[in-house]
């Protein structure tokens, strides 16, 4: 499996925020079809809680132009999520980039750049 540029950059971002990478990559199947998100990992939130679940599908976005990368990332992105609701609906997908959407796409309201995912 190809892993996106800053695979590694993700993966260390999410294990520094006390996340446990439990899939790398996280695989499962949907109907016919095998699907592979780059990471699956979970924490602790507290003993009297269950543990969080999410799984990070990672995009560079290094394309001289952004949105060419942008549609088939959203479109693997939308397969994963409409996937693991029927699969494991407990799991919460995000899109890890270390390029901000922002800078992207600059018009508009997006949530902060400082986070990783």
């Amino acid at each position: 499996m190809f892993k996106d540029r800053f695979h590694e950059v993700v993966k260390q971002a999410l294990e520094k925020d006390r996340w446990v990478i439990t899939d790398d990559p996280l695989r499962f199947k949907f109907g016919n079809v095998n699907f592979q998100v780059d990471l699956g990992a979970e924490r602790i939130v507290a003993a009297e809680r269950a543990g969080e679940k999410i799984a990070v599908e990672i995009k560079s976005f290094l394309n001289p132009s952004a949105i060419t990368d942008f549609y088939p990332a959203l479109g693997q992105f939308l397969s994963y999520r409409l996937a693991l609701s029927a699969t494991e609906p407990e799991r919460v997908l995000f899109g890890g980039s270390v390029r901000c959407i922002r800078n992207i796409f600059p018009i508009g309201v997006y949530p902060s750049c400082n986070k990783i995912i």
